[in-house]
C-alpha cells in the first residue's frame, strides 16, 4: 500500500557495541530468554536468519541495511537524517517507540497497528520528553536500569513538570523537600546525589538513538557508508527482475513457518 521505490531493510545483526561498552548488562535478558525458546520460536528465529542471509543476494529489490554492532533504530535513525538522502520521501517501517525520539510521528508506520505513529503513542510527550521518561526508566527489555527508585509514574510527572533534564537538575535541591508525592520526592532527593545523576546520564547514553555517525568505529563507518552509496546508486528492477526462481521457492518454502508475519 505505501508503494516505495526503494526498500532498506535491516535489523539487529548483534547487540550494540557502543552500548555494551556503557554496561555489561545491556539487553543480556534477551541472551536469557533466547535460551528458553520453543521448538517453533527457534524454527521462526533459523526462518529470520536464512531470510537475512538469502535477500541480500538481491540487490536489485531493495538495500540491504545491517551493520554488525550497531542496532537497527540507530541505522535507520541516521539514514533518515542523512543529508545526502534528503531528497528522498522516507518512511520507517516500525513498532518500536524509541523510533520516536528521532523522527517525526507522521514519518513511522506501525505494521501491526496498520497506521502511522502519533503524540499519543508516547502519552502526548515531545521527542525530547520522551527520552527523558527512558532516560529516568531505563527499560527493562535491554536490561538497562535508569535512576534507582524511579518508575513510569513517577518519571512521567517529572517530565510533565520539568520538561527537560536540566530544569530538573537544576531545581531538584529546593523542591525535593516540598514536594507532597512520597515518590516524586524520594525521587528528587535521589537526583540531588552524585550516584543518581550518573544513573541518569548513563539512561540517556543508553537510551538516545543516533541522530549521526558519531558513535560508529571505524569498521561501522566503512559499511554506514556502503549502505548510504547502495541506496543513492540504487537501480529500480524490471518488472521481470523483481521474482527470481530462487527467492519465489524460498518465500513458498517459508509460509510453513508462518513466514508472512515473520517477514512483516
Amino acid at each position: 500500500r505505501l508503494n516505495p521505490d526503494i526498500i532498506v531493510l535491516g535489523n539487529d545483526e548483534t547487540r550494540s557495541r557502543y552500548r555494551s561498552e556503557l554496561t555489561e548488562g545491556y539487553k543480556s535478558g534477551r541472551i536469557k530468554q533466547q535460551k528458553k525458546f520453543t521448538n517453533k520460536q527457534i524454527e521462526a528465529e533459523n526462518l529470520v536468519r536464512s531470510l537475512k542471509s538469502n535477500l541480500k543476494l538481491f540487490k536489485g529489490l531493495f538495500v540491504y541495511g545491517g551493520v554488525l554492532g550497531v542496532e537497527y533504530d540507530d541505522i535507520a535513525s541516521m539514514l533518515y537524517q542523512d543529508i545526502r538522502l534528503k531528497d528522498y520521501s522516507k518512511i520507517i517501517v516500525s513498532q518500536d517507540k524509541d523510533l520516536l525520539t528521532t523522527i517525526k510521528f507522521e514519518d513511522v508506520y506501525d505494521w501491526k497497528q496498520d497506521r502511522f505513529k502519533n503524540q499519543e503513542d508516547i502519552k502526548g510527550f515531545t521527542r525530547d520528553e520522551w527520552l527523558f521518561v527512558q532516560s529516568l526508566t531505563g527499560d527493562p527489555t535491554d536490561s538497562f536500569g535508569g535512576v534507582k527508585g524511579i518508575g513510569t509514574v513517577t518519571a512521567e510527572k517529572l517530565v510533565r513538570r520539568y520538561k527537560t533534564i536540566n530544569n530538573l537538575l537544576k531545581n531538584c535541591y529546593e523542591d525535593s523537600f516540598d514536594e507532597k508525592d512520597r515518590y516524586v520526592k524520594k525521587a528528587l532527593q535521589r537526583l540531588c546525589t552524585v550516584e543518581g545523576r550518573e544513573e541518569l546520564k548513563l539512561g540517556y547514553n543508553l537510551a538516545k538513538i543516533f541522530r549521526n555517525t558519531s558513535n560508529l568505529n571505524e569498521a561501522e563507518l566503512k559499511r554506514y557508508e556502503e549502505i548510504v552509496q547502495d541506496t543513492l546508486n540504487y537501480r529500480k528492477p524490471a518488472p521481470s527482475e523483481y521474482v527470481s526462481e530462487d527467492l519465489d521457492n524460498f518465500f513458498i518454502e517459508s509460509k510453513s513457518y508462518d513466514g508472512e508475519r515473520i517477514m512483516s
